[in-house]
């Protein structure tokens, strides 16, 4: 929210002051009849004519500017914050419409620029000096925190695209995937500063800020326009096609330059020749992969595992923030595999809640019972360290306090309600460590309504799954979230869960065991079902596993309506672990309601839903954990599979 508030205050002071400059300064020349002759009898008459500068240098300036319109610096933020992919396309489209219909703006002031000051020797001081001498002056200085914030926002832009591309792309993905929030914007600071030490050495050695811009925007073009093209709008790129294009297309675009001395070939710039490349490569090998896979999968659709099949990802990207209202943070602790995770609702949402498992370790849960009397709550935690961690929520109430959010006591302020539920994880590392009130509150400060972080995070950094026949057969499982938006109804259902079950987890698509107790050479399953089946004493400690999680809903609905849906969401547990709901778990599902969508929605539909996204949900918590000493993860099975 704050980067929109920014960028939506960036773009109204550029906006305004350059639209109002253009009639100022026309009438400074004497109107566009004027400009026109005054242009039309210098050496510059080219530029009042579409093809007076020639076909080539046009098709070479369109080769960068249409990408740039399209896929602009500033919109790499915006696709790192959008929510779903239809916004992702709606952005694109009016952002390249806005872009090119102003873009007119720059060039008209420039004009007069020129038919005023025709002997101004630098053509970068056009726009100041159109602001400062044929402008009043108190649309002057508007006019000049126009160039500034432009360049302000560009600057911004760019150092925001190298440092997340860096941080989140690279440093996440392939160096460290389980940084910690903090560690990463640690390195997203360094990298932002390195880009920002290159940006200036890159000032000095060139000679313009144009030739900087053209070599910028020339690599952004050749490199990402055909996949962000290709990627929102044709279902059969993958990301794989999309890297071989970017590799490929800077590859033919220096060569080109190379061997022709920057002309490029015929009527082709050498990036124009790039960039037809890059879509050439990306469909050829989509198709290509498309052919060996024998399905030709969207980017967001690739599985990212060695499966090759939709076994453990059939529900677009998403989480339980695609709720609005929600707000999901993390404490992970350092010194074990254990931490908490809290759902902020901070406006309230009406809550329901349902214990199946019979070693449960929960708070408030009785408040939610319908007939009782408080209607909202203002968070939900889920922790690790058993009982323990209970303690979790008093952290999460005192931050509640602190910002007045709660239940109403008069002039004794507000009692935050604050629902809880615990999994057991002293058996994985020290069992003296555990979250504690503190855990609780700094979730709450590192809680935001972005993408949720998964895997070996907050409630899930301890869990584990498989462990019918002792712990020596288990495997590594972690936090889960998805979520589903329906049809053009407006109407978005999510979950969110820790799974730390003591039966096997399975794939409702394909019905096979993805993580569970393993086999003795540890590159198989026992099927803990089938071992039952067979009559095998199996060995647990009772209140030693537990599921816990979250589903929401914008819908607006009752305390007995959320009780239901939280009943039918455990049907996405017994979709996806087996045994479940045993003497041995404790498993918990909360539900929530912001009520932020229009409308009425059946909460029977809303219930099934549920249970569908709850189960995405657990197959994400162990195809998103990754292993620990003596337990080995999904990913690591997967390998061998």
């Amino acid at each position: 929210m704050a980067a929109a508030f920014v960028n939506i205050v960036e773009l109204t002071v550029t906006m305004s002051g350059l639209l109002l400059a253009v009639p100022f300064a026309l009438s400074g020349v004497g109107g566009w009849g004027h400009l026109a002759q005054t242009v039309s009898s210098s050496s510059s008459a080219p530029l009042l004519s579409i093809t007076g500068i020639g076909l080539k240098p046009i098709l070479a300036y369109v080769a960068i500017l249409v990408p740039s319109f399209i896929f602009s610096p500033g919109l790499v933020q915006k696709l790192y914050g959008a929510r779903d992919q239809k916004t992702v396309r709606l952005g694109v489209g009016l952002n390249s419409l806005a872009q090119a219909g102003f873009a007119i703006v720059p060039a008209l002031l420039g004009l007069c620029a020129l038919a005023a000051f025709p002997h101004l020797n630098n053509p970068e001081l056009a726009l100041p000096t159109v602001m400062m001498k044929l402008l009043p002056k108190w649309l002057g200085i508007w006019g000049l925190a126009s160039i500034f914030s432009a360049e302000l926002s560009a600057t911004d832009a760019i150092l925001f695209m190298l440092s997340t591309s860096l941080t989140v792309d690279l440093y996440k993905t392939f160096v460290n995937p389980q940084v910690a929030d903090r560690s990463l914007l640690s390195v997203s600071r360094i990298a932002a500063v390195m880009s920002g030490v290159m940006g200036v050495i890159l000032a000095i050695l060139l000679p313009s800020v144009i030739a900087a811009v053209k070599i910028f925007y020339g690599l952004l073009a050749v490199s990402l326009f055909a996949p962000v093209v290709l990627g929102l709008y044709w279902k059969g790129a993958t990301w794989r096609a999309a890297l071989a294009s970017i590799a490929g297309a800077v590859g033919v675009t220096l060569t080109v330059s190379r061997f022709t001395r920057g002309e490029g070939l015929w009527l082709l710039s050498p990036q124009a020749i790039g960039i037809g490349a890059a879509f050439v490569i990306l469909v050829v090998t989509s198709k290509m992969l498309a052919l060996a896979l024998g399905a030709g999968r969207g980017l967001a659709d690739e599985p990212k595992t060695k499966t090759g099949s939709d076994e453990v990802e059939w529900l677009g990207p998403g989480g339980l923030t695609d709720v609005a209202g929600i707000k999901v943070g993390h404490t992970t602790l350092k010194q074990r595999p254990t931490g908490c995770t809290v759902i902020l609702c901070e406006a309230g949402a009406v809550a329901g809640v349902d214990v199946r498992g019979a070693a449960p370790g929960t708070r408030e849960t009785d408040l939610l019972n319908p007939v009782n009397t408080v209607e909202q709550v203002q968070a939900i935690v889920l922790s690790g360290g058993s009982a323990f961690g209970l303690d979790t929520a008093t952290g999460v109430m005192r931050y509640l306090e602190e910002h007045g959010l709660g239940f109403k006591v008069g002039a004794a302020g507000v009692v935050p309600i604050v629902p809880a539920a615990i999994l057991f994880d002293l058996g994985v590392g020290d069992p003296k460590i555990r979250p504690t009130a503190e855990s609780g509150y700094q979730a709450c400060t590192a809680a935001s309504s972005g993408p949720v972080p998964q895997g070996n995070v907050g409630a899930g950094a301890g869990a584990t799954v498989g462990k019918l026949f002792g712990p020596q057969f288990a495997m590594k499982s972690g936090l889960g979230t998805a979520s589903a938006r329906v049809g053009d109804t407006g109407l978005v259902v999510a979950a969110l869960v820790a799974v730390n079950a003591v039966g096997d987890i399975i794939s409702p698509k394909s019905g096979r065991i993805v993580a569970g107790a393993r086999i003795a050479d540890g590159h198989g399953f026992r099927n803990s079902m089938a071992e039952i089946m067979r009559g095998y004493q199996v060995a647990v400690q009772a209140g030693a596993n537990t599921t816990i999680g979250v589903v929401a809903t914008n819908a607006a609905l009752e305390k007995t309506q959320m009780t239901k849906i939280a009943q039918m969401a455990h049907d996405g547990l017994a979709r996806t672990i087996n045994p479940v709901h045993t003497p041995f778990d404790g498993d918990t599902i909360f539900a929530l309601s912001t009520g932020t969508a229009k409308g009425k929605f059946s909460h029977g539909h809303i219930g099934a839903i549920a249970a569908e996204v709850m189960a995405q949900a657990v197959l994400r918590a162990v195809t998103s954990a990754q292993s620990i000493p003596g337990l080995p993860a999904y990913r690591d099975l997967a390998i061998h599979s």
